[in-house]
């Protein structure tokens, strides 16, 4: 079962959307994210339109919002790895 997300980084104001299949177990160092940009530019600046995949280290995640297929809220899970005080 796959989840659409929106993943907030460091040294970004904009959200990465995509979808992850599975939500990853907890000794993971990285989110698999299936990106599918918007128009041939993508609205990221730093990726590249083809790109399909993006592999997300914790330590550069602030949040995770885990979107629910059945209803337009949204979840935030909001991830301690790499966060500082």
């Amino acid at each position: 079962m796959g989840y659409r997300a929106i993943v907030h980084i460091t040294g970004t104001s904009e959200p990465i959307e995509g979808e992850i299949d599975d939500l990853p177990p907890p000794n993971s160092v990285f989110l698999a994210l299936k990106h599918r940009p918007r128009g041939k530019r993508g609205e990221l600046g730093w990726v590249d339109y083809r790109t399909k995949l993006l592999l997300l280290p914790f330590s550069q995640i602030i949040s995770v919002e885990i979107m629910d297929p059945n209803s337009e809220e949204v979840e935030s899970k909001t991830t301690t790895r790499g966060m500082r005080p």
